[in-house]
């Protein structure tokens, strides 16, 4: 059986790192992989992780706003997009949705035109995983 434990919220078509109490940060990806790369190359305990599932939908705006509004007072918004053509205004919509609830937004992007945060997390899991290689 596939995924067992595995717990995923459908919130935002596709998906959300957990729901529950308020948390001072909210980071938007545009795929789940890439969200759960920046959480990795960036931990942080506090904050929720979501994906917009590539573009966002005419539904999702209302979700994205719902769950800004629960953030902690003085939270904070990053859209960690992709380095491509789409980054501005997927970053644009999650920026008016954040002003709108008084709350901080930064926008993050790989340094790497045309790459996402699964590209930068690939090289670095490759290299610990060469340090702790398997030999039977």
């Amino acid at each position: 059986m596939r995924n067992v434990g595995l717990t995923i919220l459908s919130l935002f078509n596709p998906w959300i790192s957990r729901d529950g109490s308020p948390e001072a940060r909210l980071v938007f990806a545009e795929s789940a992989i890439d969200a759960l790369s920046y959480a990795t190359l960036f931990p942080d305990t506090t904050a929720r992780y979501a994906s917009i599932g590539g573009k966002m939908n005419p539904e999702q705006p209302d979700h994205i706003r719902a769950t800004i509004l629960n953030l902690l007072e003085g939270g904070e918004v990053i859209a960690a997009t992709d380095e491509d053509e789409d980054r501005c205004k997927l970053a644009a919509q999650i920026e008016v949705i954040t002003s709108e609830a008084g709350l901080k937004f930064k926008h993050h992007e790989p340094s790497k035109e045309g790459s996402d945060w699964n590209d930068h997390l690939k090289p670095e899991l490759s290299y610990h995983q060469s340090l702790f290689s398997y030999r039977p």
